[in-house]
């Protein structure tokens, strides 16, 4: 409103992937309307909300097929669990990238880890790896990390969870990366 307010019209948002570009914009009536044009969208339920996927109608050096970004939105009440064709939804939830499952169920954000490791100076980088419900958090740090450094980021790690207190630490001297070169 603030936008709208400043320029004295009406303002739209665009929502958009960077697999996809442009998918989307706020309309006027409220909710979002879809680049009907450019993708055919499904949506399909899952819990509350519904999943997103997408199927590109132009031509792109890898065209996407019923391709699941991540993202959840929710449609109007009374929809049904299933739509192809899909233009437009009420809201955009978003999407957790990265999350690590805990034994009691519990999803943790990758987020979750950032803010406990950032205030630790010693630590340059950092993995989490999960295999199972066996948790470790691997870092590479500058010297090795005091017994202060590594109870306050164990205390900020339990602010999440618990059981996140425990993680095994496990000093390394350079990260996994992908074949992509990410870490």
């Amino acid at each position: 409103q603030r936008l709208s307010d400043a320029f004295g019209c009406p303002v739209a948002m665009e929502y958009g992937a960077v697999e996809a570009l442009g998918l989307a914009y706020t309309h006027p009536q409220g909710g979002y309307r879809l680049f009907w044009h450019s993708y055919l969208a499904e949506a399909e339920r899952r819990g509350e909300r519904w999943i997103l996927r997408l199927t590109s109608l132009y031509p792109r050096s890898l065209p996407l097929v019923r391709y699941e970004i991540g993202d959840e939105v929710e449609l109007a009440p009374g929809s049904p669990d299933r739509v192809v064709g899909l233009t437009r939804f009420e809201r955009l939830v978003g999407r957790c990238n990265d999350y690590v499952e805990l034994r009691d169920g519990t999803l943790v954000h990758s987020e979750a880890f950032s803010h406990a490791v950032r205030p630790c100076a010693a630590i340059r980088g950092y993995q989490v790896i999960q295999t199972g419900t066996e948790l470790r958090l691997r870092v590479t740090t500058v010297g090795d990390l005091t017994a202060d450094e590594e109870a306050g980021l164990r205390r900020r790690l339990a602010v999440a969870h618990p059981e996140l207190e425990a993680i095994a630490l496990e000093p390394v001297d350079a990260l996994t990366q992908t074949i992509a070169g990410k870490t």
